[in-house]
Order: structure tokens, then sequence, then C-alpha cells
């Protein structure tokens, strides 16, 4: 004859068997049992070892009114104060969008941004009229550190960005005015890094003449003996005056050091 309740009992030694194939804990099975007053409703379930996220793998970043689409692992691996805000330990509920508000310097934000999605390579803030912007490398530093990207904000803090750039003064000529030389300045196509400033030295130049008109005599005074002096009858001497101009060029070129942006 047919027993149900042994057809049952060996369903589940099967099932047992196969369970501690799979290194599973048969107390799984107590809900499926016949015994159980629930074994019609109950359903057999595996919950997932480890729990996801509950923040977006991209999220929308709303920086005091300005909105970034970033990925959370980008967020994550670049700044400890991300690492934390998206962890278990703290709750930040978006908004009615769906974008996550944080006030902050949104500009700065941006470089931020940047450093965390390639952070291979360090800002350069540099003009090549106005120099370095000490004032955005402050203001980047005091966020670097405020969202703790360490790297960025060491790099900052220490100054490196003053080894990248270098002015070197390659020449310092001079020319006179009128000169083949001088008729040629300016006219040079300089590369960008490259330039030349210019400064004009008015002068007049004075030259010795002999009373007696002596050709040699001409520029050098003490040549002129007393012969000439007595020419001169006791009247100052004469000179032959001239004017000119003195060029100083000042030949400046720039180097930029790509080593000292680079993150070691």
């Amino acid at each position: 004859m047919y027993n149900a309740n042994d057809s049952a009992s060996d369903t589940t030694a099967d099932m047992q068997r196969e369970l501690e194939k799979l290194g599973l804990d048969n107390s799984i099975l107590k809900a499926s049992s016949p015994e159980s007053p629930t074994a019609s409703t109950t359903r057999f379930s595996m919950s997932p070892t480890a729990s996801t996220s509950r923040f977006p793998k991209i999220l929308t970043l709303d920086i005091s009114g300005h909105k970034f689409k970033v990925s959370r692992d980008i967020l994550e691996a670049g700044s400890g104060l991300f690492a934390l805000q998206l962890s278990d330990q703290f709750t930040w509920e978006p908004q009615a969008d769906g974008s996550y508000f944080m006030d902050a310097d949104p500009e700065i934000f941006e470089y931020l941004i940047r450093f965390m999605r390639r952070p291979e390579s360090y800002p350069l803030f540099y003009d090549q009229t106005k120099g370095f912007d000490y004032d955005l490398y402050r203001r980047l530093e005091v966020e670097a550190e405020y969202f703790q990207v360490n790297l960025l904000t060491e790099w900052i803090k220490s100054e490196k960005y003053l080894q990248a750039v270098k002015t070197v003064t390659t020449s310092v000529t001079s020319h006179i005015a009128g000169s083949a030389s001088a008729l040629s300045i300016g006219r040079e196509s300089l590369p960008q890094n490259r330039s030349q400033q210019y400064h004009f030295i008015p002068q007049v130049n004075k030259t010795y003449i002999c009373p007696r008109g002596i050709s040699c005599h001409m520029g050098e005074r003490d040549r002129c003996g007393m012969a000439c002096i007595k020419a001169r009858g006791g009247l100052p001497a004469e000179y032959d005056e001239h004017f000119s101009t003195q060029i100083i060029v000042f030949d400046k070129q720039i180097t930029f050091d790509r080593a000292i942006c680079q993150v070691e």
C-alpha cells in the first residue's frame, strides 16, 4: 500500500543529502516539513551573503544648485568623506528629483571631481601673464581637506606646483639703434613659452674736436699737444654731440616640468 508519509520522508531525506553536498544547514527544511502547520504556504529561499548598497551606481549630486552626475565607485575611491557618506553608517536621503544635496562650492567641487576621475595628474593653475593662481589653490586646498582627498591636499600644502613652472633668462643682449642687428629686433617669431622684454636707454655720445682739425686727434683729446692748446686760445674744448639709443633685450623662456604634476 502507498504511504504518503513514507514518500514525504524519503523526499525530505533526499533534500537533506543535497543540502549537505552544498554545505548548507538543513535546518531550513523545517519550514517545509510535513509536520509544520505552515508547510503549504512556506517557500524555500536563500538570502544573499552580502548586502548591496542602497545608493545607485550613478549618483546625481546637487552641489549648492549645480548638478554633477558621478559614478559611486569614483566618489568612494577618491574621497574619504564620500566613502563614509555612502556607507551604511549614515542616512543620506535623496531629494524629490533623486539627487543628493551637499552644501559646497560648485566651482571648486568641479576641480575635485576632475581629480577623483583622473587621479594620475595634479591641477596646474598658471597663466604666463598673471603667474600662479594662489587664491584658487588656497580654496581648492580647503575643499580637498574637507572631502578628504588626501593626495591632492598634501600636494597643494607642500606647494609642489611652484616647482612645475620655471622661468629661465636665456640671454641678455644690447644693441645700438641704427645698427643692422637693431633693425631685426622684434621680427623673430617666438613660441608661446618664450618672451622678450625691451628696455630703451637714450644716450648722448660726445666726440672731441681737435682745434687744429688733425684727424688722428679727433676723439682723442690726449693726443693734442701745446700747439693744439694754443690754437684753442684758452676756450673750452669742443665736442661733437650725436644721439643714440641703447636697447637691452631680456630673453625669457618658461619651461614646464610635467613630472611634478604626475602622481607618483
